[in-house]
């Protein structure tokens, strides 16, 4: 995984209380100065922080419909 993916994965982690800001640095193997300025700055743009949310969004979206549509084939 990439540097960027590891940070927002622990950013999330934190947000939805899954763990606290050290042990999420500590699992996805970032700083936590750098967890701690994403988290400081999300919290600054919540429409921003929304925007990120609906890609994410559609990007699961579209993840589940490949899934499916490789399924389908598969099966047929």
């Amino acid at each position: 995984m990439s540097k960027q993916i590891d940070l927002h994965e622990a950013m999330l982690s934190v947000m939805i209380g899954e763990s606290s800001l050290s042990q999420a640095a500590d699992k996805y193997q970032v700083s936590k100065r750098s967890l701690y300025s994403a988290l400081r700055f999300a919290k600054q743009a919540p429409e921003q922080r929304q925007q990120h949310l609906q890609r994410v969004k559609e990007q699961l979206m579209a993840n589940i419909a490949s899934i499916d549509s490789r399924l389908a084939q598969q099966t047929a």
